[in-house]
């Protein structure tokens, strides 16, 4: 997920997804890599069902007040870059 996020976060309606307070001390950007159904729910362990996003938009997801629609633009996003990657490996 890293590397298909390309150090941005994978939400298409964050704001900022480069913003700079969301570096790291090694200049890298902070992204954090999450389930987007709950693992321990019985969300697939899985890069497609998996995705990176900045500190804000990670605790939107799991601590905010979102739709299942925003989960399901999630996994669209993530299918999507998941293939984009895989496609331009072969």
């Amino acid at each position: 997920m890293l590397e298909r996020s390309q150090g941005a976060c994978e939400n298409p309606r964050c704001p900022d997804p480069r913003y700079p307070s969301a570096l790291g001390r090694n200049g890298s950007y902070l992204l954090e890599v999450d389930h987007i159904d709950d693992h321990a729910k019985g969300g697939d362990d899985l890069p497609r069902a998996m995705i990176a996003l900045c500190p804000n938009c990670h605790a939107v997801k799991n601590r905010g007040t979102v739709d299942d629609s925003f989960r399901d633009l999630l996994r669209s996003t993530a299918l999507v870059r998941h293939q984009e990657l895989l496609s331009k490996a072969r």
